[in-house]
Parts: structure tokens; sequence; C-alpha cells
């Protein structure tokens, strides 16, 4: 944003996760399918909007952009969470949610590091702009995925948890 006053960074992250929590309480009701694909479209969405923000160093595009990718990730990661929690039998499920956060948390973590360590060497702007870029593309790729998954592999419950 071009400003010292830490309240915008804070307001990114509040939109952001602000924004995810809102959507997956709100969206709820869908199946976990079309919740991962919501959550690509959303993603994809926000991320482009946030890398042309920073390409462009337009601070309402990137307070948008945080505020389009935030429900992006809850309804993404809340489908995929239904999705994968399903498969796994009653004696299977608490390892198998142990597992997806630890997936997530690394998920989270490593990029992040590396970030770090990219700024220092690069650049907060090119850091930035390779960071949102790369996370656009693996939302890219992420719906080209599910798409194909969903129409080769029929529905198999139609509630909730689909």
């Amino acid at each position: 944003t071009g400003s010292a006053n830490l309240m915008w960074g804070g307001l990114v992250i509040f939109l952001l996760f602000g924004a995810g929590a809102t959507a997956a309480f709100t969206f709820r009701g869908l199946g976990a399918a079309a919740m991962m694909v919501a959550g690509c479209v959303c993603l994809l969405a926000g991320m482009t909007l946030t890398l042309f923000a920073i390409l462009t160093t337009t601070a309402a595009a990137f307070f948008l952009g945080a505020a389009i990718a935030g429900p992006g990730f809850g309804l993404a990661f809340l489908g995929s969470f239904r999705r994968i929690t399903a498969l796994a039998t009653a004696t299977e499920r608490a390892g198998v949610v142990a597992a997806v956060y630890v997936v997530g948390y690394l998920a989270f973590s490593v990029p992040a590091l590396i970030a770090g360590t990219a700024v220092t060497r690069f650049g907060l702007h090119p850091t930035a702009l390779i960071y949102s870029a790369s996370l656009a593309g693996l939302a890219a790729v992420a719906l080209v995925i599910l798409s194909a998954v969903n129409m080769l592999i029929p529905r198999r419950n139609a509630g909730g948890q689909g």
C-alpha cells in the first residue's frame, strides 16, 4: 500500500481470512465438489487481481483481491476437507484430519519461508509478483483437474458431502 501504517496489513489479513470464514459458513450447504470448484474460481480471480494490483501498485485492487481470494481459500479448504474426511473410515478419521492440518500448515509455511528468503535477495516487489502468479497458476491447475475429475466420476451423494 505504500503506507507505514500497520493497520493496512491487518486489513488485508482480516479481508482474506474473515471473508474466507464467512464464505465457508454461508455456503456450508454446498456439496464438496461445488465448494472446491467455486473456491478455485475465487482463488484464481483474487490472485489474478492481486497480481494486477502489485504490478500497478493499486491499493484498492490489492484489498479487493484479498477479499475475493479469501472466500476462495475458505470454500476450497472446506470442500476438500469434506471430500477427504468422507473417504476415511471412523477409525482413520482422526489421523486423516491430523494429516490434512499438517499438510495445510506446510502449504502455508514453506512458501512463506521461501518468499521470505527471496525477499532478502530479490526484493519485495518481484517476490510478491512471483508468489501471486504462482498461486494463481496453482488455482488454475487445480480448477482444470477438478473439472476433469468431476466430469469423469459420477456423483455418489447428492447431499452436502458430495
